[in-house]
C-alpha cells in the first residue's frame, strides 16, 4: 500500500474543518504523529452538497504543511467524510482530485469515512478493509463484458469532462478579459460625461465631437489588442492584469504601450506566450520585464509598443 521513503500524510477534510498530520509506521501500525499537526475551520459555505467551493485553500493548506515539515515525498492518505454516497460520487472524486492536482505526491487510499477515530493508530489490516474510493476508476478486474463497457463509458465520461473543463478554462479567460474591456469602455463613457460638465474644455477648444472620437479609438484599439491577445494564451497561463499605459495617434495608425502581468505553472509556457504575442505582429517591442516563483508558480510581467 506504501512506498519506500515516504513520508504519509493523514488529510482529513470533514464539513466544518482540514486535518492534516504526519503519520509513521511501527511493525504492522500506522500512527499518527502528535507532534506534527495542522488543522484549519472551513466556512460555513466552503462544502456544500459534497462539493468543495474553495480547492485554493485546500491547495495553500498542504502546500503550508508540506513546507513546514521539510517533506519530499509526500503520500495522501486521504478521509473526506463530506462526500456523499450518490450518484454524483465520482464527479466528486474528480473534483477532490483536480483539487490536489497541483499538489507533487502519491494518493494511496481515499475514504468517506473517518479513518482514526478513538485511538491515534491504526492496524495495516484494518486499513485494508475501508473502502477506497480510488478503485472507482480502476479498470475492471475480470473479463465480464458489461463491466468492461460500463467501465469504458466511465472513462469516456472522465476525458470529455476533463476535455469540457479545459474550454471552460479557455472561455473563462477570454470572458475575463472582454469584461475589462467593457470595464475601460463603461470608464470612457463616464469621462466623456464629466467633461461635458467641465468648462476647462471650452477653454482648451476642445470639441465634443472630437473628443467623442478619441475615446471610441481608444476604446476600439484597446479592445482590439485584448481580442488578439486572448487568442494566443496557452492553456496554463493567466492574465491577472493588463494596463494601457498611453494611446497616441500617428498620421491613420495609433500606437501604443502596455504592462501586462500573468501568472503560470511552468516556464516554457511562458516563452510560449511570448512567443506566440511576437506572432502576432501588432508589437514592435515586446519584452518580458520580470519574472520570480510564488506560491507554486511563476509570476511574469510583459512590457510591449506597438
Amino acid at each position: 500500500m506504501f512506498r519506500k521513503n515516504e513520508d504519509i500524510i493523514y488529510l482529513e477534510i470533514a464539513d466544518k474543518s482540514i486535518l492534516l498530520t504526519k503519520c509513521y509506521k511501527i511493525n504492522n501500525l500506522l500512527n499518527l504523529d502528535p507532534n506534527s499537526r495542522l488543522q484549519i475551520t472551513l466556512e460555513n459555505n466552503e462544502i456544500k452538497d459534497g462539493v468543495l467551493f474553495n480547492p485554493t485553500l485546500l491547495n495553500q493548506t498542504i502546500s503550508n504543511f508540506i513546507k513546514k515539515e521539510k517533506i519530499q515525498n509526500p503520500t495522501f492518505l486521504i478521509s473526506a467524510t463530506y462526500l456523499t454516497e450518490n450518484a454524483n460520487l465520482n464527479l466528486q472524486l474528480l473534483q477532490l482530485l483536480a483539487a490536489l492536482k497541483p499538489i507533487k505526491g502519491f494518493i494511496t487510499q481515499i475514504c468517506n469515512e473517518k479513518i482514526f477515530k478513538n485511538d491515534n493508530k491504526i492496524s495495516m489490516q484494518e486499513l485494508q478493509t475501508y473502502t477506497n474510493l480510488l478503485e472507482n476508476f480502476y479498470p475492471p478486474k475480470n473479463s465480464d463484458p458489461r463491466k468492461w463497457i460500463a467501465y469504458t463509458s466511465f472513462a469516456l465520461t472522465i476525458f470529455l469532462s476533463i476535455n469540457i473543463f479545459r474550454t471552460l478554462a479557455n472561455n473563462n479567460t477570454l470572458q475575463t478579459v472582454k469584461n475589462k474591456a467593457l470595464q475601460i469602455e463603461s470608464e470612457n463613457k463616464k469621462i466623456e460625461t464629466d467633461l461635458k460638465n467641465f468648462k476647462v474644455v471650452k477653454t482648451k477648444n476642445i470639441t465634443l465631437k472630437s473628443l467623442k472620437s478619441k475615446i471610441n479609438n481608444n476604446v476600439s484599439c484597446y479592445t482590439s489588442c485584448l481580442k488578439t491577445i486572448s487568442k494566443t494564451i496557452p492553456h496554463n497561463c493567466w492574465i491577472t492584469n493588463l494596463k494601457i499605459n498611453e494611446i497616441s495617434k500617428k498620421s491613420e495608425t495609433h500606437s501604443f504601450s502596455l504592462t501586462l502581468n500573468g501568472q503560470s505553472s511552468s516556464k516554457s509556457e511562458i516563452a510560449i506566450f511570448l512567443e506566440n504575442l511576437n506572432q502576432t505582429k501588432i508589437f514592435k517591442t515586446l519584452s518580458l520585464q520580470s519574472i520570480q516563483k510564488k506560491n507554486n508558480c511563476y509570476q511574469f510581467e510583459f512590457l510591449a509598443n506597438s
